[in-house]
């Protein structure tokens, strides 16, 4: 070890067998060393503490070490400092270097050099007084006090040294914690110097002796009141009030640290010596002295209650209550440890353990026990009872029964090789002790009978006989009346008053179940059971149950009853123990407060209890327990509550007064902690999320998840209670606000409003210009079909007309002329009534189709032939097509099929019914299409656009709606390959639309 802290702290050896209830931190715990200097807590009450490699904080749950990688200028670091008025926790290192802590984060002083330079090896940091500006003072443990300024060359402090120069050191008190002081540069060699000290404006001047110079003038100063408090220099502590020192002790050990805890007690840690405490505020009093044999190198307690003592080389400790002392062997396993029996004798204290050993414990004037193991004859298993009889004989109950004096030495009849179960005090000098199946009689320490099932019966003759009641009697009682109470584990409880056995399992089943223990209170019996809690037998033979479930008991296997007086029964159980306070309400007739490991009891598992000296024992897996009769409950105080982080979208914020986050940040993690120093699970939380919460949700866990949270405000709201309530006033709020996406905000709505008044106004123009635009294109084949009749009544057609009309004047043949100029009048009049119409019956078309046909067959003087054949299944006057639509395809059948034929031509025209469709077939026998290109191509008198405008008014159908009009032209073929005629195909839907029929065109 470096010899500066060979110096500071010394060497350790191993620990008393007695202290408070403790636990203990070492490095398996997470500390990062168990040599820790010094240890505080700051204002959220986390533990933070210094040690030869690194820094560490504690919150309750778990430990965290800062060294070089996270900051520090060195990772041995000696004295820890906390500024409240900046949140910091300072620590100063071996060379004199400064680094602070906030958040969590290391940050290095920007005069942590100068600090260093003006350091030597045996000049180190003592005390630092922080101001509310950024200001702060240094002691050192040699002469010296400055103060720093950022910036600035540090100021020496020295007027003080210009009074009272007699003095040995100047002490400027704080009451707030704040306190500084100087060392005077000589100070008096004579540790016999009379103490003095003198109270000014500035400060106290304390006037003392040194033991001698070759020392680190370790000092320490601890507030009391205003004008009053500890302090520590060397080997001496002064009790000093204004300009009175009340009192000074001087320790043969060096002090190393003082503190006066929350009750106004003071505490002094030893080098080597552990720590002393003196309960009443006052350093004449005979203190008590815990950890003995360690150097106690820092002493501090928490906000709960509990005591911190950092040590030089065996890590922490908590201890949580001063008034529950556990005894055990020194270095003690955990099976030596467990304290299995105890009995009382006089000045002593016998108790032995599950190991096997026996051990004796004697108070000491100090209030304290010095324990001492016995040594006994070698047998096997733990000792489950002692029994002490009026001779001080010991009768030990293992896997054999001992008798031995006090000092260990086999007595009486020495052993007895069976597993006995209790003892009872018949008479002076006469005892009846149980074992498997049978019972002894003892009598000045000699077997004088062996008493069984059919003994006992033949001996009393009266009462219930069971075969089975002196079966494993774990527990018996005499009582005031002179009745002898068996609790036999096969037969229940059974009792034997004036020779006359009783059965108890007539009166209630349940005292037939197995007992554990059976004590007298008052005039009433108490049964402990295994798993039924316990039974309270009345002398008017009724029962009363105390149980986990109709009396709160800790747990339903009571192993223990001990009787402290007529009022009060404690119940040891697995689940700890159990003050249950009798009262004279029969509606609540049993009070129950129960300790156990979370309500600061050392142990859950308790063996046995007694009373030794007016005060309560408990043998208990932790130890022999002495409980205080000043121990109680942790009291309900609030717990120190703080929302440590927020989580979102997986990455750690520190909260703010308000979160702002971003409309995509919705995955929130909650993190929040009441620091808290009790067992696991003393802690209950209850949090709410205002705006998604409708009532406050309990938990355990110390984080909350909130996944895809909507844009909003939101307050996040936690609370913590050591018990099932909580109070409002102690919640910790959170607020936040979720901003809205972008094309949630007001002006990206509002753009979006003007884009979409812009976007309609769009498709109502749109939507305008496209009905124009239908009405052009009904213009358009308005306008087609009208070309279409002019093409059908072109020049020639007219000129052939009238010239055929007066052929038939000419040579006088009226009949001829009549008619044809009646047909023509006929055809001239349907075809413009037609054209104003957008459809007409298939009637109709067909009565056109034949006007013109018969004006073509005369014309053109029987050159061919027509057949016009119609499905009588059709409703020609109801099926509708659009006007002069199968006109110009019988013209170009006649004009360029049949009259280039040489012979008789024929022209069939057909109207059929499918299921969905008017089909009509135009099949002429003419030239064929491939023919009638040659000629056209030779000369072309005859000018045909009938079939352009067809497809014409077919393409404006199809754009305005689709259908299914169907219209094919089919090459007609002899065997021999060549031309047999044309084959027009016309689909017409039997329902269509006149402006939304769909024509598909197949050449």
């Amino acid at each position: 070890m470096l010899f500066i802290l060979l110096a500071m702290i010394g060497v350790t050896t191993s620990l008393s067998a007695q202290d408070p209830y403790y636990v203990h931190f070492d490095v398996n715990n997470g500390l990062p060393s168990e040599e820790i200097y010094s240890i505080l807590f700051d204002n959220r009450q986390i533990l933070w503490g210094t040690t030869d490699r690194g820094v560490f904080s504690y919150d309750g749950y778990q430990f965290k070490q800062y060294t070089v990688t996270e900051g520090l200028r060195e990772n041995v670091n000696l004295k820890i400092y906390y500024d409240r008025y900046r949140d910091r926790v300072y620590v100063t290192s071996l060379d004199n270097y400064i680094n602070y802590i906030h958040g969590d984060s290391v940050y290095q002083h920007p005069e942590s050099n100068t600090l260093r330079n003006m350091s030597g090896f045996i000049h180190y940091a003592q005390q630092i007084r922080f101001t509310p500006n950024d200001t702060m003072e240094i002691c050192f443990n040699q002469p010296g006090l400055f103060r720093f300024l950022t910036g600035k060359e540090p100021d020496t402090l020295d007027d003080h040294l210009k009074q009272h120069p007699d003095a040995t050191v100047f002490i400027h008190y704080d009451p707030s914690g704040y306190s500084i002081w100087d060392m005077y540069p000589n100070p008096n060699p004579d540790p016999n110097y009379p103490s003095s000290v003198v109270m000014t404006d500035e400060g106290f001047y304390l006037s003392c002796g040194i033991l001698h110079m070759n020392n680190s003038f370790r000092k320490d100063l601890h507030p009391i009141g205003p004008n009053e408090f500890l302090f520590s220099f060397g080997h001496k502590v002064f009790h000093i009030r204004e300009n009175e020192i009340v009192n000074e002790t001087f320790y043969q050990e060096e002090v190393i640290d003082i503190y006066v805890d929350h009750e106004g007690g003071f505490w002094v840690g030893t080098m080597n010596h552990g720590v002393l405490h003196y309960p009443g505020g006052s350093l004449r009093a005979i203190p008590v002295r815990y950890l003995e044999n360690t150097s106690v190198t820092c002493i501090e307690q928490d906000h709960e209650g509990s005591y911190w003592f950092s040590t030089a080389n065996h890590g922490l400790y908590l201890i949580r209550s001063l008034y529950t002392t556990v005894y055990s062997p020194q270095s003690a396993d955990d099976t030596q440890m467990q304290i299995t029996s105890l009995a009382s004798s006089g000045n002593h204290l016998y108790f032995g353990n599950l190991y096997g050993q026996l051990f004796k414990a004697t108070l000491k004037p100090n209030g304290s026990y010095q324990v001492e193991e016995i040594s006994i004859p070698a047998s096997s298993g733990a000792i489950r009872k002692i029994v002490v009889t009026e001779d001080n004989l010991l009768y030990l109950f293992k896997t054999s029964l001992l008798v031995v004096d006090t000092t260990g030495q086999p007595a009486g009849f020495g052993e007895f090789p069976s597993f006995g179960y209790d003892l009872v005090k018949l008479a002076d000098n006469e005892y009846f002790i149980t074992f498997l199946y049978y019972g002894l009689v003892i009598r000045n320490h000699q077997i004088t009978n062996k008493v069984s099932n059919s003994v006992l019966w033949d001996y009393l003759k009266k009462g219930d006989f069971n075969e089975k009641m002196m079966n494993r009697v774990r527990a018996m009682l005499l009582d005031s009346h002179n009745r002898l109470w068996l609790g036999s584990h096969d037969a229940g409880l059974i009792s034997i008053t004036d020779g006359q056995i009783y059965h108890w399992a007539k009166k209630d089943t349940l005292l037939a179940r197995r007992t554990r223990d059976i004590v007298e209170v008052g005039e009433d019996i108490w049964i402990s059971t295994s798993d039924y809690g316990i039974l309270v037998l009345h002398p008017d033979s009724t029962t009363n149950r105390i149980t986990v479930k109709n009396q709160n008991l800790s747990h339903d296997l009571v192993d223990v009853l001990y009787a402290e007086n007529d009022s009060t029964v404690w119940a040891g159980t697995n689940r700890g123990i159990n003050r249950i306070r009798i009262t004279q309400d029969p509606d609540d007739p049993y009070q129950i407060d129960w300790y156990t490991h979370s309500e600061g009891f050392p142990a859950n598992r308790v063996y046995e209890i007694t009373s030794h000296q007016g005060e309560l024992w408990i043998a208990s897996s932790k130890g022999a327990i002495h409980l205080d009769s000043q121990f109680q409950k942790f009291p309900y105080i609030k717990p120190v509550l703080f929302i440590e982080s927020i989580e979102v979208n997986g990455q750690p914020r520190f909260p703010e007064e308000k979160v702002r986050l971003k409309s995509s940040e919705n995955y929130l993690i909650f993190k929040y902690k009441a620091v808290s120093y009790r067992p696991s699970g003393s802690i209950h939380y209850w949090y709410r999320l205002d705006g998604i919460d409708n009532e406050w949700i309990p938990t355990n866990s110390v984080e909350v998840r909130y996944p895809e949270l909507r844009p909003g405000n939101y307050k996040f709201r936690v609370v913590a209670s050591y018990g099932p309530d909580f109070n409002l006033d102690d919640v910790k709020t959170l607020w936040m606000h979720i901003a809205k996406p972008w094309y949630l905000t007001t002006a990206s709505l509002l753009i979006l409003v003007i884009l979409a008044f812009g976007s309609i106004l769009l498709m109502v123009r749109i939507r305008i210009n496209n009905l124009k635009k239908k009405e052009r294109e009904k213009l358009r084949m308005l306008e087609a079909e009208k070309r279409a009749l002019l093409a059908q009544m072109n020049p020639h057609f007219v000129f052939n007309s009238l010239n055929s009309i007066q052929h038939f004047i000419i040579n006088r043949d009226d009949f001829h002329a009549n008619n044809y100029l009646t047909n023509f009048s006929s055809l001239i009049r349907k075809i413009l009534d037609n054209t104003q119409r957008q459809m007409v019956s298939l009637a109709e078309e067909i009565e056109t189709l034949t006007l013109y046909l018969e004006m073509e067959k005369l014309r053109f003087e029987e050159q061919f032939e027509y057949i016009i054949r119609k499905d009588p299944s059709l409703d020609y006057n109801v099926q509708s097509i659009p006007p002069m639509m199968l006109q110009p395809l019988v013209e170009n059948a006649i004009w360029h099929g049949i009259m280039p034929l040489k012979s008789r031509g024929l022209l069939t025209i057909s109207f059929t019914k499918t299921p969905s469709h008017i089909v009509c077939q135009i099949n002429d026998n003419g030239i064929g299409r491939e023919k009638a290109a040659e000629l056209k191509k030779k000369h072309s008198q005859h000018k045909s656009t009938g079939l352009e405008n067809v497809r014409e008014r077919i393409d404006l159908l199809n754009r305005m709606n689709p259908g299914k009009f169907e219209f094919r032209i089919v090459d007609l073929k002899n065997t021999d390959g060549s031309a047999a005629g044309t084959k027009v195909i016309v689909e017409i839907p039997q329902n269509w639309d006149a402006y939304g029929t769909h024509w598909r065109i197949q050449d």
